[in-house]
């Protein structure tokens, strides 16, 4: 093999340079300036360049590009011309798996039964796959993946991995839905935004006897720095451990000397850029075993429970002593590395997995604002297309149908953020025909299959909760009283959307002080009954002229108690309601609407909310992607009580190709 001309060679205690008589070719990478002619103290090449930026690191015999896909495309044929290389197969092409039927999980579940495991180890009289299935190159495939970019497979490829020198039938299957896993999430990969939180953040946890077969649990630790990984394992144990706390502390154990080793290149990085040094910021280390964590802080305890256990694992002990690591408990619902112990499949499982990987979209859509992720406090999303809550008017008898199912799932995409139509809060906030309700046992049970089906395709999904106020009849309220509201001014009659019927209001009746608290009390409620739901937060609907906006606007606001007034006085309903959801569900899980149009003009939105385009189009985020033609939607349907006609017929991009 020849070396490539005006290239430097960076290598340990040396610097190598080629002829300089030669003239670059085209396409080459320009000549390095005498200032970037400096060794790095490593073993590793690399080769600096900076056209339109491009970064090539080699390690051993793995060789990473990285820069805009047109250098990219440039310097790979370049390099394939000057040097003997190999650009390898995409792995689902390779193992003939790019058309295969996709699927939503890396793993079947398992029993922990060893009779009903289908990946026990060979059975007596079972037969060993030939050498004509590549089970040994599909592994090493994966496990390059699992070890890269695809952590959320890394426990599935670990636990085939261990039957490479007897696979099976059983367990050819297990690498095939792997694959077919990749073949329906080829759009995840690792994504490390440009505004994130840069500490180191730890994570570990134990699977108790994850191998029923060996009587061994399995360890995981991930941690994540830029709110993203970027170190992780999932590995079974090397001893047996005796109890779920046995095998709790050996996982921190390790989790531990991984965050050593992190904080010593992060130290080293930040020293040799002139930054601040970490030394006396400890890093948070997450694990959701109570007893483990008391243990690791109070340090070595002979008791009967864990006097047996070998000192060494009490390495952690000094590290939190050192103030190096802050060992905290977190819930086993939020514990993101719970997927590298387990293969069970649930919407918190869904959920890990998208913190774990933000979704990425296509190479060309990155030059898209709207199709960027973006971090929703604790929701990360995938882009910047929402749906709005739009009424729809089929929920009859205000209790959601199952013909909902369908409609919010085909607007779902993974990392995608949905509001539910506005649902209301309590018998008296009803003001249209067939609008959802979320106040009695019922409806939140009629919601669950919803919420699930959207979980179950990746999206977030809040639910809208409002009260209309004096945007309403007495034909909707119970008992055929008044409506209530902030005042007793009526509202004029108003065409309705459809242009023909007319919206008759009742005049309203002005709520009594000591009538308030219990209004904020079904806001607070209805919230609690959306998180049963499933729900992941909730919007609290303050805008159009509804309860919320009638406190709040001074042309009908027209109180003189502490409610009326001043501007503090008009927000007061408000801000109780908000603080009241925020107490019941949290504040990270709740959002109020306002007028955004403010906003909007001084070009402050982070999000984009779209209606009739959405509704008209359940793939909307594909389409922007792809800029193909958006459907057309009609208006003569937006309210009609069809369970399919204008609700869930509207096609999909494939449909018209």
């Amino acid at each position: 093999m020849k070396q490539a001309t005006n290239i430097i060679n960076l290598s340990k205690n040396c610097a190598h340079k080629s002829p300089e008589n030669e003239p670059p070719e085209e396409g080459t990478p320009e000549e390095l300036s005498p200032e970037e002619e400096q060794v790095p103290e490593n073993d590793e090449i690399s080769i600096h360049y900076n056209p339109d930026l491009l970064l090539l690191r080699l390690y051993v015999d793995d060789l990473n590009l990285v820069g805009t896909p047109e250098e990219l495309t440039k310097t790979a044929d370049y390099l394939k011309n000057e040097f003997e290389m190999k650009d390898l197969e995409k792995v689902l092409k390779h193992f003939h798996m790019d058309k295969a039927h996709p699927l939503s999980t890396p793993m079947v579940i398992r029993s922990l039964d060893v009779k009903k495991d289908p990946f026990r180890p060979q059975e007596v009289g079972e037969e060993t796959l030939g050498p004509e299935v590549p089970y040994l190159s599909a592994i090493g495939a994966l496990m390059y993946l699992a070890n890269c970019t695809r952590p959320d497979i890394a426990f599935s490829v670990n636990l085939l991995a261990r039957y490479s020198s007897a696979p099976t039938l059983r367990h050819w299957n297990g690498v095939k839905h792997v694959l077919r896993y990749l073949r329906g999430t080829t759009d995840m990969g690792l994504f490390y935004p440009n505004k994130s939180n840069p500490q180191l953040v730890g994570y570990a946890d134990a699977g108790y006897l994850s191998d029923p077969h060996k009587g061994r649990s399995q360890t995981g630790y991930l941690f994540t720095c830029g709110d993203t990984a970027i170190s992780w394992r999932s590995v079974k144990q090397t001893i047996s451990a005796t109890s779920s706390n046995h095998s709790e502390i050996i996982a921190i154990h390790e989790a531990s000397r991984e965050c050593v080793w992190l904080r010593s290149v992060i130290q080293h990085i930040r020293e040799k850029c002139g930054l601040s040094s970490i030394k006396d910021n400890p890093t948070i280390l997450y694990e959701d075993n109570a007893a483990c964590i008391t243990q690791i802080r109070g340090g070595y305890i002979k008791g009967d429970r864990i006097k047996h256990i070998s000192p060494k694992f009490f390495y952690t002990h000094e590290l939190q002593k050192s103030g190096d690591i802050d060992v905290k408990q977190i819930r086993s619902s939020e514990n993101l590395v719970d997927i590298f112990t387990k293969n069970r499949r649930s919407k918190v499982q869904a959920l890990k997995e998208e913190r774990i990987e933000s979704l990425k979209m296509a190479a060309e859509a990155a030059t898209i604002p709207l199709l960027t992720p973006y971090k929703l406090g604790k929701f990360n999303l995938s882009h910047k297309v929402v749906l709005a809550p739009l009424t729809r008017q089929r929920s009859y008898g205000n209790v959601p149908q199952p013909h909902a199912v369908l409609y919010y799932s085909q607007r779902t995409s993974k990392g995608g953020l949905l509001i539910a139509e506005a649902t209301g809060v309590s018998d008296t906030a009803q003001g249209y025909p067939d609008t959802p309700g979320i106040w009695t046992k019922e409806q939140v049970e009629a919601w669950k299959p919803i919420v699930d089906a959207v979980h179950a395709k990746g999206g977030v999904f809040f639910c809208q909760i409002w009260h209309v106020g004096r945007v309403s009849n007495q034909g909707f309220q119970p008992n055929g009283q008044a409506p209530i509201s902030s005042t007793d001014k009526p509202l004029t009659p108003q065409i309705r959307a459809n242009g023909i019927d007319v919206a008759d209001f009742t005049p309203p009746r002005r709520l009594r002080i000591e009538e308030i608290p219990q209004i904020v009390n079904d806001f607070r409620l209805a919230a609690r009954n959306a998180i049963e739901a499933g729900f992941d937060g909730v919007e609290i609907h303050g805008a159009h002229g509804y309860l919320i906006d009638q406190f709040m606007k001074d042309q009908v606001n027209n109180r003189t108690d502490q409610y009326g007034g001043s501007l503090e006085n008009r927000c007061r309903f408000a801000l109780e309601v908000v603080e009241a959801v925020a107490n019941e569900i949290g504040a990270d899980r709740v959002g109020i609407r306002e007028d955004g149009n403010k906003a909007i003009a001084e070009d402050r939105a982070d999000l984009v909310v779209f209606g009739r385009l959405f509704l008209a189009n359940p793939d909307l985020p594909k389409r922007f992607k792809l800029n193909a033609p958006l459907n057309k939607y009609n208006r003569d349907t937006f309210y009609t009580s069809d369970p399919v006609v204008g609700y869930s017929d509207y096609p999909f991009l494939e449909d018209n190709a």
